[in-house]
């Protein structure tokens, strides 16, 4: 039988480096035209809670489980709420459901998830430790899930939807808004055109 395989000598094996390839855990941003720290995963979380707005005790519980570790950061930091946060990454670590191999290490992840919900939990941790998780947000407008690549970023960037600008053109906001919106229009005719006589 012959092979298609060609013979290396083991003289060139010893120094030969083969370049493995990473498996690719989390899909690529689709139509993304900028790589932002953290957008595969934050995008795969998302996606994951806005799959689970079909079954809205699921998502409860998955965001009840979330919500220890966005707590970090907030001056009010207390010891109960440590141990909240060790609770809640040791139930997310276990949720990474690989049969009992081995875990999250400093080294990177040895065993990859299998399942959507291990996948989610391993973002999460993933986010966590890159201090990226208060990234994941509900429009305010539609309330989908979203990773917002800005801090100051509140509305999901659909260009389907154009939240942002459906929440600000509302006729409830317009009505709010008319009566100082007729005052910076004369003003501006007045710099424009001077006042009338």
């Amino acid at each position: 039988m012959v092979s298609n395989t060609k013979q290396v000598p083991k003289e060139r094996l010893r120094f030969r480096i083969v370049a493995v390839p990473r498996p690719k855990l989390f899909p690529e941003v689709p139509g993304a035209k900028r790589q932002y720290p953290g957008a595969q995963e934050g995008s795969f979380l998302a996606g994951y809670l806005n799959h689970l707005s079909a079954r809205p005790r699921k998502q409860k519980a998955f965001c009840d489980l979330l919500s220890p570790l966005l707590e970090v950061g907030r001056p009010d930091f207390s010891l109960r709420a440590l141990e909240r946060l060790e609770r809640a990454y040791a139930k997310l670590e276990g949720k990474i459901d690989r049969h009992g191999l081995p875990h999250v290490t400093d080294d990177g992840l040895v065993i990859p998830p299998t399942s959507d919900e291990g996948k989610a939990a391993l973002a999460a941790i993933l986010l966590y430790r890159q201090i990226r998780l208060d990234h994941i947000r509900q429009c305010l407008h539609c309330g989908t899930w979203f990773y917002a690549h800005l801090e100051r970023q509140t509305f999901c960037s659909d260009q389907a939807k154009r939240c942002q600008w459906k929440h600000y053109h509302s006729p409830e906001w317009r009505k709010q808004n008319r009566e100082q919106n007729r005052k910076h229009q004369r003003a501006y005719r007045e710099r424009l055109f001077g006042k009338r006589r």
